[in-house]
């Protein structure tokens, strides 16, 4: 896909899918978004990788960045950034931990590599979702 946004990704982590373009919203008369696909509820994971055997792998249990925008292609919506644990021994697969949302993309692109730094730096799989959220607020 052309034009995606540029991303700072440490080692340790995984895009697994990327539909994040440097593209602004084409709204018509009708508030909707005409580039809707730079515009929907799917557009970026990006998951914690474990190391084993000298091997990367993505564990079944593991911390999960994920974009969309919502309402999907409508101009009063906004970008969703989450932080969660993907767990399938959870009811519901995913446990949250922090949640950003703006309009602005590049405002998007800044707290992704934010909080991948942070838990590059300081993550360790004994925090707790609480824990993890608390670090995120630490100033770099």
């Amino acid at each position: 896909m052309e034009n995606l946004i540029s991303l700072k990704i440490p080692s340790g982590w995984a895009i697994t899918y990327n539909q994040f373009v440097d593209e602004p919203a084409e709204i018509n008369e009708n508030g909707s978004i005409e580039n809707w696909d730079a515009y929907k509820e799917s557009l970026l994971q990006i998951q914690r990788l474990d190391l084993k055997g000298g091997a990367h792998y993505i564990p079944e249990t593991t911390l999960l960045i994920d974009l969309g925008w919502t309402p999907e292609a409508t101009a009063s919506g906004a970008f969703k950034l989450a932080l969660v644990i993907k767990n399938p021994n959870y009811d519901i697969d995913w446990e949250p931990i922090s949640e950003f949302n703006s309009q602005d993309r590049y405002e998007i692109q800044a707290k992704i590599e934010e909080w991948l730094y942070k838990l590059s730096v300081r993550y360790s799989r004994d925090m707790t979702p609480k824990m993890v959220a608390k670090m995120l607020t630490f100033e770099i």
